[in-house]
């Protein structure tokens, strides 16, 4: 569901420290799955993968703002 009512105010930049987390997120995940082993639990992986989406939607969004 997406929000309809006022929006939060940020800076012009924030949109670049969203884009920096993306990145760490993607980081994050893409060592993962390099040093990923048979029977390890893939979760953690995944979830970084997930947030690394959601900053990049923030960022792109808090661009265009």
């Amino acid at each position: 569901m997406t929000r309809t009512g006022s929006t939060k105010t940020v800076s012009k930049e924030h949109w670049r420290g969203r884009l920096a987390k993306a990145r760490g997120f993607l980081k994050l995940a893409r060592n993962g799955m390099d040093m990923h082993e048979p029977g390890d639990d893939p979760d953690e992986y995944c979830t970084a993968m997930v947030k690394s989406a959601i900053a990049y939607a923030d960022a792109l969004t808090a661009a265009t703002q």
